[in-house]
């Protein structure tokens, strides 16, 4: 049975973490850890790792406002990836958030990318534990990304109210991201083509 700890600065779970998150994310999609590590010490925040036993499996880092949290990192160990360690977490975090709407962001699927294989099978996992395609996509920077969502579907706004509160007001102001309707997205990827 898995079990969750907290994640706090200066222990061996945070540098577990580091060195998973390092390795699982590119890096235009990381945030210094030392600034998530300060940030998890606000009450809606939550930096958890899994084990079992005494073994590290893996880590998420979550954001809650309201009835919404969103999972802005999980990882899977790679070495305990494929042994049901990845759907277990989900079921977890289901429980932990009762009530709550998850939300998560993954690659774009269905675009040419070195890693489009990867990025379909996570998509295939999410959406095989309950999670479905929002109504919208994210822009961050240059980057595209599939919102994903468990639970009743939520509006562009309130989404967004969880990003600045977490940011802060300042930060949110250089770095916000923007939601796209897909019906847009759609539309300009066939105006493209068509051009």
């Amino acid at each position: 049975m898995l079990q969750i700890r907290t994640v706090r600065k200066n222990s061996r779970k945070a540098e577990l973490a580091d060195r998973l998150y390092q390795q699982a994310f590119p890096e235009s999609e990381r945030i210094p850890m030392s600034f998530l590590l300060r940030k998890a010490k606000k009450d809606f925040v939550d930096f958890l790792a899994f084990y079992d036993a005494d073994e590290f499996i893996g880590f998420a880092y979550m954001i809650s406002h309201n009835d919404i949290t969103f999972v802005q990192y999980l990882a899977i160990d790679p070495s305990r990836r494929s042994k049901g360690y990845g759907g277990a977490v989900l079921s977890l975090i289901s429980e932990k958030y009762r009530g709550n709407r998850l939300v998560l962001n993954i690659e774009e699927t269905g675009v040419a990318a070195e890693n489009a294989e990867q990025r379909a099978k996570r998509k295939r996992f999410y959406l095989n534990h309950g999670y479905r395609n929002a109504q919208y996509r994210m822009v961050h920077g240059s980057e595209g990304y599939e919102v994903l969502i468990k639970g009743d579907e939520l509006i562009p706004y309130e989404l967004l109210r969880v990003f600045k509160t977490y940011m802060g007001r300042l930060m949110y102001l250089f770095f916000k991201p923007k939601l796209i309707p897909i019906n847009a997205v759609s539309a300009m990827t066939r105006t493209r083509t068509t051009l």
